[in-house]
């Protein structure tokens, strides 16, 4: 998976291209766009249990599979602002603002 982020600083998008088959987990709202190969799952893992999030926001993940040659998307918050990447592995992370 690479990310590149775009359109800095206050409308920024993130690009992100996937490998063939690579699974991607996302919240609802974030997914701008996509190729046309991505699988886009509705169903949710219940393994990740929801997450206590304000009204109006799904705290259920939802889950996005690449086909076969790849794929694109371009993610982006619900209002305007910059996007900023945090790698992690095996780990949660949780955004908040005051």
């Amino acid at each position: 998976m690479r990310v590149e982020v775009i359109f800095r600083p206050s409308n920024s998008l993130a690009r992100v291209v996937l490998s063939p088959h690579e699974i991607i987990q996302l919240e609802q709202r974030a997914l701008v766009a996509a190729t046309n190969g991505l699988e886009l799952e509705n169903k949710t893992r219940m393994e990740n249990p929801p997450l206590p999030l304000p009204a109006g926001e799904s705290g259920f993940p939802h889950v996005h599979t690449a086909g076969a040659y790849g794929e694109q998307l371009f993610l982006a918050p619900q209002l305007p602002g910059d996007v900023s990447t945090v790698e992690m592995k095996c780990e949660i992370l949780l955004v908040r603002s005051k």
